[in-house]
């Protein structure tokens, strides 16, 4: 029974989802066609791109406001490099986020630095032996 009941909510919440995905690509269809003849058509489609990214920019925010807080105290301080980055980004995930584009774009420019980093994080685990 209850299997049969998680079940449906899957299957369900599925069907709203590819629902919303049909929606929003006739909806960027639609924007599209409006602005074709007034503006021509690779301005038409940087319209859609750019109504696109502020629809999922509004998406997030609202997601980020939504998400409560833990009130309690804290746990004490983490002892390595790489939990201690994973709580700085539970705690702010546009900063991290903004950090992480930012690192990405050094190491794609500097792959020596993506190793470098490789090497630190790793230095941080214990050996399992």
């Amino acid at each position: 029974m209850i299997l049969r009941r998680a079940i449906g909510f899957v299957g369900g919440m599925a069907a709203l989802a590819t629902a919303a995905a049909i929606l929003l690509v006739a909806l960027a269809f639609g924007l599209y066609g409006l602005l074709l003849p007034q503006i021509g058509p690779v301005w038409a489609a940087a319209a859609v791109a750019l109504t696109a990214a502020l629809v999922m920019a509004v998406a997030a925010i609202i997601m980020l406001t939504s998400v409560r807080r833990p009130t309690g105290k804290t746990a004490a301080a983490p002892a390595d490099l790489a939990s201690r980055l994973m709580e700085l980004a539970r705690a702010q995930p546009l900063v991290a986020m903004g950090a992480l584009v930012a690192g990405g774009i050094i190491i794609a420019r500097n792959p020596k630095i993506a190793a470098a980093v490789f090497g630190i994080f790793m230095s941080g685990r214990k050996s399992g032996k």
